[in-house]
């Protein structure tokens, strides 16, 4: 798996443990897809404009 969806992963994770949210709620809040981690991990791939909008959710929620 390449180094930068590790990383994209790694972080979506930390964020979900640290704010008790499940993928499934976190794929749905962030970009309307509750399956957006496990295809993730299958090794599909997704838009850059849809990675920028889980790190807006992720520093959003982080900041409220």
């Amino acid at each position: 798996m390449p180094p930068i969806r590790l990383k994209i992963l790694s972080d979506i994770e930390t964020f979900c443990v640290d704010t008790d949210t499940s993928h499934d709620a976190f794929g749905r809040r962030s970009v309307g897809d509750n399956h957006l981690l496990a295809r993730l991990r299958r090794g599909e791939g997704t838009t850059l404009t849809r990675i920028e909008r889980l790190y807006v959710f992720m520093a959003a929620a982080k900041a409220a």
